[in-house]
This record gives C-alpha cells, structure tokens and sequence, in this order.
C-alpha cells in the first residue's frame, strides 16, 4: 500500500522545542481544528475526544468509502491545551493528517466536509444533510468547529 508521506521532517534538531517547531512535515499535517466554547467557559478534554473520533470515522469513510479499516487508514491527531480553567478561556487546537493511500480529494473539500460532520455531530443527528446553525444554537451552546 502506499502511503501519503511522512510526518516528521527525518532530520536532527538541536532541542525538543526545536523539534515541535521545525519537525513537523506541514504537508502531512494539513489542517488545523479548533474547539472552543467561547462566552468564558471551558472545553472539556473528554468532549474534544468525543467530536474528533466521531469527525474521524465518518470522514476516513467518506474518502475511502465503507471498508476504509481494511484499507489500513487512520486520522492521526495532536491534540493542544490553551488557555486556563482559571481564565475559563480553556480551548484545543488538534492537527489532524490522513494517513493511508492517496485520494482525490482536496483541502478545501476535507475542510468543508470536517465542517458538516461537526455540525452533524452538535445536532445529534447522523443522516444526509446539514443542519442549520440556528438548529444548532438553540439545541446546543457549543460552537462549530473552526477548520485552518
């Protein structure tokens, strides 16, 4: 099978900050989602798991269709604490890169697609077809994911 590329720059950095900073292979890891509450509340870890576990699954067969676990493809995630709990600004920035075989499909169309499974997610609903956010905002007070 052949895979996408690799994560990590494959050199030698003279700190872990370095590392962080300089190692990641940007064309891996292509998007950025951010999880936030905002109105100073907290986002709870537990929650964040939640959302991209349910992001993941239903993408992964979205591009690769249903027998994707066979395929041997995996969404991989980093997931990053900002904020404070004290400050009740608590929020995650998780990268998100695809790793399996080539697909077709470009960033903007996973962008958007990461969108409507969030939204899908929120409403609690699990069919064909967007909520609208106003059906999300007087069900829910989380907001929508925000996809770089």
């Amino acid at each position: 099978m052949d895979r996408q590329l690799s994560f990590f720059h494959h050199r030698q950095f003279r700190s872990i900050r370095a590392a962080w900073a300089q190692g990641l292979n940007e064309d891996a890891w292509r998007w950025c989602l951010v999880f936030n509450l905002g109105n100073e509340m907290n986002m709870s870890a537990h929650r964040v798991e939640e959302r991209l576990r349910y992001i993941a699954a239903h993408l992964l067969r979205r591009i690769y269709g249903n027998q994707y676990r066979k395929k041997k493809t995996h969404l991989i995630c980093l997931s990053f604490n900002h904020g404070t709990k004290k400050a009740y600004n608590e929020h995650f920035h998780a990268l998100i890169a695809i790793d399996g075989p080539r697909h077709e499909w470009s960033d903007f169309r996973i962008m958007m697609t990461i969108r409507q499974l969030d939204l899908l997610f929120l409403a609690g609903r699990d069919f064909g077809g967007a909520p609208s956010l106003e059906d999300i905002y007087k069900r829910h007070f989380e907001k929508p994911v925000h996809v770089d």
